[in-house]
């Protein structure tokens, strides 16, 4: 997953949760339009708003799993029961994921600059706010910023987008790529930073629990192993210093 994808999963995440408690007319296009997420954890404001048992035994058999289809031959109560066990949960996991995920947060919502693909004043606000937040550049060097995405906005990109195929990542290496064959000086050395530090960015924390995972694996099979060692074993995967340790 690249960067610019992550509000699109986010809102897939909530909207595959969402659809299966609620009506679609209750689900909104994008969840920043959400009323009231932090009630979601009180049965008093959600109960109204939730299909009939009927529906949710339906959509867990259609959208989950359709082992789950015996359920359907169980009475009318015990299919009450289940759906009320299981639709407060998920609401209550809804009301979890509304806090958890940024998919509020401004950074987020700025990340798809990335993708060069909006006019050239919206481009250049979101980068300018992607800088203020993160505070790559100082405000002195700010006009020539400017003037690089000026220049960049500028520039006739329709092929590169289509060979691109939606990669902003690949996007980048073309536009770097063609620019460098007609001037030996890269063009864009501020907005190649900014794009780095975007894509720099993590998407999940996936890739921090495997390397703990690892050193777990470390400890627990080699037991006899001291933390001072491992440690110094770790720091021998070093190569120089200043560089990251790759496990």
């Amino acid at each position: 997953m690249e960067i610019q994808d992550l509000k699109l999963e986010i809102g897939k995440c909530l909207k595959s949760f969402a659809s299966l408690i609620l009506p679609s007319r209750l689900i909104p296009k994008h969840f920043t339009l959400l009323e009231n997420p932090d009630e979601w954890e009180k049965v008093d404001y959600y109960n109204d708003k939730l299909i009939s048992p009927k529906d949710f035994i339906s959509r867990a058999i259609t959208d989950l799993n359709v082992n789950l289809a015996p359920l359907e031959n169980f009475n009318y109560q015990e299919q009450v029961k289940i759906t009320q066990t299981f639709q407060s949960f998920i609401a209550k996991l809804l009301a979890r994921l509304f806090h958890y995920l940024p998919f509020n947060n401004e950074a987020i919502n700025l990340l798809d600059f990335v993708t060069i693909n909006m006019e050239k004043e919206e481009l250049q606000q979101r980068i300018l706010t992607f800088n203020r937040n993160f505070q790559i550049f100082p405000i002195g060097e700010i006009n020539k910023l400017s003037k690089e995405i000026s220049e960049l906005a500028d520039e006739s990109l329709i092929r590169l987008l289509k060979e691109a195929k939606k990669s902003s990542i690949y996007l980048w290496d073309l536009i770097q790529a063609t620019n460098n064959e007609e001037d030996k000086n890269e063009k864009y050395p501020m907005l190649s930073e900014m794009f780095s530090v975007a894509h720099a960015l993590p998407t999940s924390s996936s890739a921090v629990e495997q390397t703990f995972s690892k050193l777990k694996c470390i400890q627990w099979r080699k037991n006899i192993l001291s933390y001072n060692f491992i440690f110094y074993l770790l720091e021998r995967l070093r190569p120089t210093p200043l560089c990251p340790i790759i496990i």
